[in-house]
């Protein structure tokens, strides 16, 4: 019996998480078929055409992103303001703050270097694309790249996965810089709080 969710792995070791009425849905559910308890390949092509790209996805696909990442958006009540929390408290905000900071940065490491990976892929396959066009040193390297592009979906595939990673890694770096900000705020806190203690009063705050 299939079940109901597939995930599949493209060449750029992408996860893509399929369920009933995924256009990649019967795609998935043939190659399961056909290699079952494997490890499900799919070229990324493939996985862009099924389920279609433009620039409004990359919006829908960074916003699922981010809801699964498993760290929450910073807003107003991150940080709770003033007196109205136990040094205790702060404490545990401090390494919860410290964890996420540590998953981000990690984050961040695996995004640019599949970026890196995707960048240095296509620049090079480019490199060779345009070398066979006909008279192509009569154009443009803008061009040249848009003439490709035009007749290359391998190419123009790993050129919307690059632009979606570059999303990603801006999406990290925002939640990576917001935390950070959490963490020595803090920080400061339970410093300036044990400093005070030790003047005023000599006490353990």
């Amino acid at each position: 019996m299939v079940e109901e969710s597939i995930t599949i792995q493209d060449e750029y070791r992408q996860r893509w998480h399929c369920h009933p009425g995924d256009p990649l849905w019967p795609t998935a559910q043939e190659a399961q078929a056909k290699h079952p308890g494997e490890v499900i390949f799919l070229p990324f092509a493939l996985v862009a055409e099924r389920r279609g790209w433009g620039w409004w996805t990359v919006f829908q696909d960074s916003a699922e992103w981010v809801k699964n990442l498993g760290v929450p958006e910073p807003n107003l009540e991150t940080l709770p303001q003033g007196d109205n929390i136990s040094t205790g408290e702060l404490s545990e905000l401090l390494q919860k703050f410290g964890a996420y900071l540590t998953y981000l940065e990690t984050l961040m490491g695996q995004i640019t270097s599949r970026r890196s990976t995707l960048k240095e892929s296509y620049d090079a396959a480019m490199m060779v694309a345009t070398s066979k066009l006909p008279d192509g040193s009569k154009l443009t390297e803008r061009t040249k790249e848009a003439t490709i592009l035009q007749t290359n979906e391998t190419l123009r595939q790993t050129k919307r996965l690059f632009i979606e990673e570059d999303a990603k890694l801006c999406i990290i770096k925002g939640l990576r810089d917001a935390y950070r900000i959490c963490w020595d705020t803090c920080s400061r806190q339970i410093t300036l709080r044990a400093l005070e203690a030790q003047i005023t009063t000599g006490r353990t705050p």
